[in-house]
């Protein structure tokens, strides 16, 4: 199946906009995992045994995890997991989206406080390096 992420964003139809309160730290405390599908409904009885597990791996989260992550950070609004069929929990991963921006803003502007501080130290040490050859110079003369 092919999944697109679609939704309604006109700003004539939204209030109160504010900037997103989470982002690196939230990402911070997800879980991404690997793993096998051996979904329940393919057994008789619903009740998994592992004898019609997949071979092959995937990527994603668990929406329980998803969920407690959430509700620690009181982000629930974030709505990361459907609960309306509490027997099959599905994760919405295309709202993590705006969080992952979120953090992704956050990481350079982090980087670019971290290039200027580079930069000074670099400047500063260079400033003592000719400061030493000078008196090293004038020491031997």
């Amino acid at each position: 199946a092919v999944q697109t992420i679609s939704s309604l964003s006109d700003r004539r139809d939204k209030r109160d906009i504010q900037d997103l309160s989470v982002g690196l730290d939230f990402l911070m405390q997800l879980k991404p995992r690997q793993f096998y599908w051996d979904k329940r409904e393919w057994y008789e009885g619903n009740y998994s045994d592992g004898s019609l597990m997949q071979s092959i791996p995937t990527a994603g989260f668990i929406a329980q995890e998803l969920d407690e992550a959430q509700t620690q950070a009181n982000a629930e609004w974030l709505n990361l997991v459907l609960k309306d069929n509490p027997e099959k929990l599905e994760a919405t991963y295309g709202n993590l989206l705006p969080v992952m921006v979120k953090a992704i803003q956050e990481q350079q502007q982090q980087i670019e406080e971290l290039k200027a501080e580079n930069a000074q130290l670099k400047s500063e040490l260079e400033q003592r390096l000719q400061k030493l050859e000078a008196l090293l110079t004038t020491n031997h003369n």
